[in-house]
């Protein structure tokens, strides 16, 4: 489970870097990652976060129609990401979270 306060600060450093219009509070899903685990091993807080992968208009009208359900998983053999900006967005979100958390050189 992701940690309130850390994930507060890391949301924070993403709307600095990305901007709040690019920023969207998901509802809890349930998951099975083991990311968690590892934290609660380990004794550090974790956060755990999605970007988006799929094309924006359909993507849009699934949420605003209740249709999420049928959009794609990463599990789906349907899925299949934009590659761009999707691995750009993945890229900076990894950084701008890493250098939150170890400090800007």
């Amino acid at each position: 489970m992701s940690d309130p306060e850390t994930t507060e600060a890391t949301i924070g450093a993403f709307i600095e870097h990305f901007g709040a219009e690019r920023i969207h509070q998901m509802p809890q899903v349930n998951a099975s990652e083991d990311v968690g685990v590892f934290g609660e091993a380990l004794q550090v807080p974790t956060v755990f976060w999605f970007w988006g992968g799929l094309e924006t208009e359909s993507t849009i009208a699934a949420f605003t129609e209740g249709r999420m359900d049928q959009l794609p998983g990463n599990h789906s053999p349907y899925f299949a990401p934009v590659i761009e900006p999707t691995l750009t967005t993945g890229v900076e979100a990894l950084v701008v979270a890493a250098l939150a958390w170890l400090g800007k050189p």
